[in-house]
C-alpha cells in the first residue's frame, strides 16, 4: 500500500478556493499544514477567506490571489508569482467553475463563452 504524502510545508493552489468546495479543500490542506494559494474573481471573498482560515490555523498559511481563468495571462502570472515566492507548487485543485443565471433556452452566446471559457478551458490553461 503505498504511503499517504504529508502536507506539512507543501505549496497548494486552490482556484475557486473563496467558497464552498474550495474553502473546504483549502481549509483541509491548510490545517494539515500546507501553504494554500486561494484563487478566484472575487477577490474581496478571497481575503475574508484567508482571514478566516489564518484565524483558524494561528498561523499565516492561506493567501490570497485574484484571478479569472479566461485569461491565460492572469494563470501565467500565478503560477510565476507562486514559484518564485515559495520555490515550488505541489498541489493543484482546479476548483473554479462558472454558471450563469438563465436556462439552457434563455442563455446568450456571450453567457455560453463565459461558461466554456472558465469551466472549461480555465482548467486546461
Amino acid at each position: 500500500m503505498p504511503k499517504t504524502k504529508h502536507f506539512s510545508e507543501q505549496v497548494a493552489l486552490v482556484t475557486g478556493g473563496g467558497t464552498g468546495i474550495g474553502r473546504a479543500l483549502a481549509e483541509a490542506l491548510a490545517t494539515a499544514g500546507a501553504r494554500v494559494v486561494i484563487a478566484s474573481r472575487r477577490e474581496e471573498i478571497l481575503r475574508r477567506t484567508a482571514e478566516e482560515l489564518n484565524q483558524k490555523c494561528d498561523a499565516e498559511r492561506v493567501f490570497v490571489h485574484p484571478l479569472d481563468l479566461r485569461d491565460r495571462g492572469q494563470i501565467d502570472s500565478l503560477v510565476t508569482d507562486v514559484i518564485d515566492r515559495w520555490r515550488s507548487l505541489d498541489v493543484i485543485v482546479n476548483n473554479s467553475g462558472l454558471a450563469v443565471p438563465e436556462t439552457v433556452d434563455q442563455i446568450t452566446e456571450d453567457g455560453w463563452d463565459k461558461v466554456l471559457e472558465t469551466n472549461l478551458r480555465g482548467v486546461m490553461q
